[in-house]
């Protein structure tokens, strides 16, 4: 984290523009959540809200995730764009302190179909002070099919600006994207298929798609115990 600091301390001083990219996102990691919730259940805990606070998996240490999200409130003029991995999924975290959003991270799909999702890539277009314009996620359709002998079909799977008319990607509108994705069952149904890529994971993550949105913005463990826990899933 110092070394981050320093970085990007003298990037300000510079007048320079900022990509970050990095493996795990900060935050709770919502599947292992529920996974924890259904395990902790299973062995006769009570399904209440206790166990449900007791169930939340954080992503990295809570130090480490306050001390990011600060230095990106601190650094928000500067850090244009955050880009992360691990989960295996299409999915975004918005990135605030003291109730504003100061950053956010997208969260690439994986190349790998170990959980079930279909192998994915993104391809985003950027402006020239660095700020994201837009992205498009591509996703292998014959999974199952394809092989040495018979070549993978690639297609076009969605596109930001087409899929969430937002013409650009910051975090005022994926901020909105969240908002609308709690609000609406069917933007939430479509945010899913999403994230799972189309594939045949989704079957097993609608069952869980609260603890899975609420790790969007519940960043820090009590802001994602408040939005999971907070009242009956």
């Amino acid at each position: 984290m110092g070394w981050l600091e320093q970085s990007l301390a003298e990037a300000q001083r510079a007048h320079e523009k900022v990509w970050l990219m990095f493996h795990i996102p900060p935050g709770v990691d919502g599947y292992a959540s529920a996974m924890k919730r259904k395990k902790l259940t299973g062995g006769g805990a009570a399904d209440d809200a206790a166990t449900c606070a007791d169930s939340v998996v954080p992503m990295w240490k809570v130090e480490w995730t306050a001390q990011f999200d600060a230095l990106l409130a601190k650094y928000s003029s500067t850090v244009t764009a955050a880009l992360a991995a691990h989960t295996h999924s299409d999915d975004f975290r918005v990135i605030g302190t003291g109730g504003e959003q100061q950053g956010y991270v997208l969260m690439a799909p994986a190349i790998s179909p170990i959980y079930q999702q279909n192998p994915a890539f993104r391809v985003v277009n950027y402006r020239a002070d660095g700020s994201l314009r837009d992205q498009t996620t591509y996703y292998l359709t014959n999974l199952p099919a394809a092989s040495a002998k018979t070549k993978g079909r690639w297609k076009k799977e969605y596109t930001y600006s087409s899929q969430w008319k937002a013409h650009a990607i910051n975090v005022a509108r994926l901020n909105s994207v969240y908002n609308r994705v709690v609000a609406d069952e069917t933007t939430r149904a479509a945010w899913l298929k999403l994230y799972a890529v189309s594939g045949p994971a989704l079957e097993g993550e609608k069952p869980i798609v609260r603890p899975l949105y609420c790790a969007v913005e519940g960043l820090t463990v009590e802001s994602f115990r408040q939005c999971w826990c907070g009242s009956t899933p």
